[in-house]
């Protein structure tokens, strides 16, 4: 156990994803488990960061923000980094003893875009369910992310993101550095906005190629569908629409037999799809990353696809035979050893030795 002296006081913000915030709050637990005293406080419009003035004068004590939220000057904060770095140009003023949480080790290596030191601390879980394996679920397949709408370039570097967007959605690959390539140097607040541009359109040809694949099964799918991309879902698919909490897409995990992962922005990290769906019980199919690859072997422990036109004979392959409970079943203990949000807080306290 890494033991470092203080008080960890992690932030989050009402107006975040409420996912986000579960993640502090997991998190919070987490450092609990490794015995150090750590306080969440939730933040409103307007409200200062309420920072313990006896918890800052313990020597060790750092702050735990995400996408570089709050200002604490010369106070050592880790900022976790849920998208790109790039994506938030915000993190460009990021406090004099800041450290950047990243989740995709990538995106440490942008060195030209990052203004504080960085540290790899992926998206991690809950610890598993106990029961989870056992008992019968009456959801074939669930896909919990939004397809977004198409989108018209406005000019030629939007063309040219578009471009890029789509290519990295049939390689299922991270976007960025196909952008850098293409554009060339650009201002940071520009490239945010190309790079989102050229993320949401890999996203959505992804997303929209890997559920239009799926045949008969019971889908479910939670987050924004157009209409126009609606009738490419298989039959009887269930839309559960776009408001709904982190809590009950939790929830949806826990009655399903397989959950689908599609995200282009973490070839190297992981998205928290994976780990909760694992902790759920659930068979989980994803794109590739490497890191998730160390631990996890295609087609016992996880399914990998290389092209999300793959993930309908992905979803045949899990339901045949129920072969879903043996990847689920081989899968828990690997996430369990190193892939909740104690490996993830123990991740941070080393990336703060020496800072606080």
């Amino acid at each position: 156990m890494i033991t470092v002296p203080g008080t960890i006081l992690l932030f989050g913000h009402v107006d975040s994803a409420d996912t986000v915030n579960r993640f502090l709050a997991d998190l919070t637990l987490a450092f609990h488990d490794l015995g150090r005293p750590a306080i969440l406080t939730m933040l409103g419009n307007g409200t200062p960061p309420a920072l313990p003035h006896e918890a800052m004068r313990h020597p060790g004590s750092f702050a735990i923000d995400v996408n570089s939220k709050i200002h604490t000057g010369d106070f050592p904060k880790l900022s976790l980094v849920v998208d790109h770095p790039v994506s938030h140009p915000r993190l460009l003023q990021t406090g004099t003893r800041t450290v950047l949480g990243l989740i995709d080790q990538g995106h440490c290596r942008a060195s030209d875009y990052l203004r504080a030191p960085a540290a790899f601390i992926p998206h991690g879980g809950p610890n598993a369910d106990a029961s989870a394996l056992e008992g019968e679920r009456d959801i074939d397949v669930l896909f919990v992310g939004n397809i977004l709408d198409a989108t018209t370039a406005l000019d030629e570097s939007e063309s040219v993101a578009l471009a890029v967007g789509s290519a990295a959605a049939r390689g299922a690959i991270d976007p960025f550095p196909s952008l850098v390539a293409a554009l060339g140097s650009r201002q940071a607040d520009e490239l945010a906005r190309l790079l989102n541009l050229a993320t949401d359109e890999a996203q959505r040809c992804a997303r929209l190629a890997a559920l239009s694949s799926i045949r008969q099964s019971g889908l479910h799918v939670v987050g924004h569908v157009p209409e126009d991309v609606a009738g490419h879902l298989p039959d009887g698919c269930v839309r559960h629409g776009f408001n709904r909490s982190f809590t009950e897409s939790l929830a949806l995990m826990r009655r399903s037999k397989v959950v689908i992962n599609v995200s282009q922005k973490f070839p190297e990290g992981s998205h928290e799809r994976i780990w909760y769906g694992m902790a759920a019980g659930a068979a989980l199919i994803s794109n590739r990353s490497t890191f998730v690859e160390q631990d996890f072997t295609h087609g016992e422990s996880i399914l990998f696809y290389d092209d999300p036109r793959q993930v309908g004979d992905l979803v045949d392959q899990a339901l045949r035979a129920n072969h879903w409970r043996d990847v689920a079943r081989a899968a828990l203990p690997a996430y369990q050893a190193g892939h909740t949000w104690l490996d993830r807080a123990e991740r941070i306290l080393v990336a703060m030795i020496g800072r606080v």
